[in-house]
């Protein structure tokens, strides 16, 4: 039985100390190999004994054998013990090595990352923070540590009203605010402010964590692209060309400015997100061989393209192009509206056939001065063999005054078709109204009211032009009310002072105003009423109103108007006073009789044969000449022999000859002291109006009577 039990402890001693051998040394410290080495002693000493006494070799150690065995054990728990405890030991150290190795790893992650990493405990005091909110607020990060953060971070005295931490703490989430914060040397610098809720080991509110961005310059630079997306979106809308932007596949408006709904007369608010077909700018097919065009030549320039705004058709040249904005196709339009130049260009093409015309009526009209002027003139002379009690000379009185009518017709026809300098003399608007008035309105339901007081002064003006003004003014009123109405004719002297508001210069002026009641005119048209060709009449050529404009103002006048729906139209007219009082019309009894030579020059028979026997019967010696050329040798013969003329009657216009201007230049160089008139059909030209500037000493427009040539003569000689 004792064999037994030795040989067990051998066997357990043995496996414990093969067990304690296989320990790696590094794992045990000096202790525990002592008593290792100790277990190893006993071992060897209790197994070589057992082994001595049952060979029989010896029996010296028997008993004592037993006091080790016991000893073994103890001696190898200690062993055991002192083991664990290196272990725990060596477990401790590395679990303070990896925290140590945490802590510097997350302080370096936390020191180098771009934001600013503050914590902050519930009091406010900053309790830990990063280098970069050292550098953000330059300053050395262990000053801020204890202090409270709204002092060291902006200058406060108290906690911020916007503070996220206070709002984080109260939400338990995340908060964000932006503010200034205040640098070590007192500049202020814009941050984002991202607070935490911090939580302690109770999950209870402890503080929070503020991560802190210096947004200084990305806010500038925001501001920077707002203001210029600000003035992108101005220089957008207030292009004068209108643009739209479209997507390239689906042809919806992505953007557009005010000059393109103007344009195209629809609203933007109803135009983005709908395609270009739907608002009915393309067809389909139009849009795809716009789509095709551009694919493969990238842009498409100069397309002429046509929008109906408010039933008038408005024409526009279409650049297109194709861009890409954020990796999308988009379709860059721009539309330059040239319907005022399609306008313009009819206009001219207008103007150039009515030049064309007005070529023709005015060799027309000055054809028929000549003519007019024989009728007249023998017409005079007929009134002077005959006497004022003869039957016949009230029929030749008639025939004259239709005479002048179509001389007044004629001059219109000159002034609508050249436009011409006014030949203004004194003259009795008062006259002149009523005259021109009844005669429009003879025959129409239209009736005048005239308030035309007598000390009306006379006013500097051209009969036959401002005839024409009023004249077109009452037709105007009558096709205004076709059923019939009255026209309120008025007039008035007024003078304007130096300091006057008023497109007038200081001076006298005769005020005429010419209302109807008629329907009045829409506010949207009134502007345009003195445009040439603007007209609202199916008829209408719209040129009558143009040119009473440019009549008054050729006079030194000013015509307005003024206007409502259902409140009629009234037209006011400022016209010049005269300097001095209106000669009367002159008649057979007002002859002026004189004597001296005159020199005749036309290139008409009939004027020269009438002009002859005037001039005769008058008093005058008469010799004729039917160009420049031959008046000049004829008036250096006379003055050679001694019987030169006194005065020198000059047509303005020969065809193939000398004209008066240039004849009248040659003489005047030959005798400085020379009188010649100016007689012309074509009594619109600018040297009638001027006679002076171009040497001549008075005027005689044709077609001219016996009795207005007398006075002529007897004023300049």
């Amino acid at each position: 039985m004792i064999v037994v039990f030795d040989g067990l402890a051998t066997l357990f001693f043995a496996f414990a100390i093969y067990r304690a051998l296989l320990i790696p040394a590094g794992r045990l410290d000096n202790f525990s190999r002592y008593l290792l080495v100790i277990c190893l002693a006993i071992y060897f000493f209790v197994s070589g004994a057992n082994v001595l006494e049952y060979a029989g070799i010896t029996a010296y150690f028997d008993g004592l054998e037993d006091y080790f065995e016991i000893l073994f054990l103890p001696c190898f728990m200690f062993f055991l013990f002192a083991y664990d405890a290196r272990l725990e030991i060596n477990r401790r150290n590395r679990t303070e090595e990896a925290l140590s190795a945490s802590e510097k790893l997350y302080r370096t992650l936390v020191d180098n990352i771009d934001l600013g990493v503050t914590l902050i405990g519930k009091d406010h005091r900053i309790r830990m923070t990063n280098a970069t909110q050292g550098r953000l607020f330059r300053r050395d990060p262990a000053t801020f540590v204890g202090k409270l953060c709204y002092q060291e971070f902006e200058g406060r005295k108290e906690v911020c009203g916007h503070c996220p931490g206070v709002r984080a703490m109260a939400s338990g989430k995340a908060q964000e605010e932006i503010t200034q914060g205040v640098r070590g040397d007192g500049s202020r610098f814009d941050v984002r402010i991202r607070a935490f809720p911090l939580l302690d080991a109770a999950g209870e509110t402890d503080g929070f964590i503020e991560l802190v961005e210096d947004v200084t310059i990305r806010l500038q630079t925001e501001q920077a692209l707002r203001e210029n997306e600000a003035k992108f979106r101005a220089l957008f809308d207030l292009a004068p060309m209108a643009v739209a932007l479209t997507d390239l596949q689906s042809g919806r408006l992505i953007d557009v400015n005010m000059e393109f709904c103007r344009t195209t007369g629809v609203s933007c608010r109803d135009v983005l997100g709908r395609s270009v077909v739907e608002l009915g700018f393309y067809s389909e097919s139009d849009r795809q061989d716009l789509l095709v065009a551009l694919q493969q030549k990238g842009e498409v320039n100069g397309l002429e393209k046509t929008f109906m705004v408010k039933g008038q058709p408005r024409h526009a040249l279409m650049f297109s192009r194709i861009i890409e904005l954020q990796d999308n196709r988009f379709v860059l339009t721009v539309f330059n509206d040239i319907t005022e130049i399609k306008k313009m260009e009819e206009n001219l093409q207008r103007i150039a056939r009515i030049e064309s015309v007005g070529i023709l009526a005015g060799g027309i009209a000055h054809d028929f001065n000549n003519i007019l002027t024989g009728v007249l003139g023998n017409i005079s002379l007929a009134k002077i063999y005959c006497q004022p009690h003869d039957k016949v000379y009230d029929k030749l009185r008639e025939t004259e005054y239709a005479a002048l009518r179509a001389r007044d017709l004629t001059q219109q026809l000159l002034t609508f078709s050249r436009g011409g300098e006014p030949v203004r003399r004194s003259a009795s608007v008062a006259a002149l109204v009523r005259e021109a008035s009844d005669f429009v309105l003879s025959g129409s339901r239209v009736r005048a009211e005239y308030d035309l007081p007598d000390d009306l002064w006379p006013a500097d003006i051209d009969s036959g032009q401002i005839s024409q003004v009023v004249q077109n003014l009452a037709f105007n009123a009558v096709q205004a009310m076709p059923e019939g109405g009255t026209i309120a004719v008025s007039a008035e002297n007024v003078t304007i002072g130096d300091h006057e508001a008023s497109p007038l210069a200081a001076g006298r002026y005769v005020r005429l105003s010419y209302a109807d009641d008629g329907p009045g005119i829409a506010a949207e048209h009134l502007p345009h009423i003195f445009d040439p060709y603007f007209t609202t009449k199916k008829s209408g050529n719209g040129l009558g109103l143009a040119i009473c404009h440019t009549i008054i103002k050729r006079h030194r006048g000013l015509l307005t108007v003024e206007s409502r729906v259902g409140g009629g139209t009234t037209f006011f007219i400022h016209l010049p006073a005269a300097v001095t009082a209106p000669q009367p019309a002159a008649t057979a009894a007002d002859l002026l009789y004189g004597s001296g030579r005159i020199l005749v020059v036309d290139d008409e028979e009939i004027i020269l044969e009438i002009a002859r026997e005037a001039l005769m019967l008058l008093g005058y010696e008469v010799e004729t000449a039917r160009d420049g050329q031959e008046a000049l040798e004829l008036y250096g013969r006379a003055r050679e022999a001694g019987r030169p003329f006194a005065a020198v009657i000059m047509d303005l216009t020969i065809p193939g000859g000398m004209g008066g201007k240039e004849a009248a230049a040659k003489l005047l160089e030959y005798d400085a002291q020379a009188r010649v008139l100016v007689s012309s059909g074509y009594s619109n030209d600018p040297v009638m109006a001027n006679f002076a500037d171009y040497g001549f000493v008075g005027v005689v427009p044709k077609p001219y009577h016996i009795e207005g040539l007398s006075r002529v003569l007897r004023d300049i000689l």
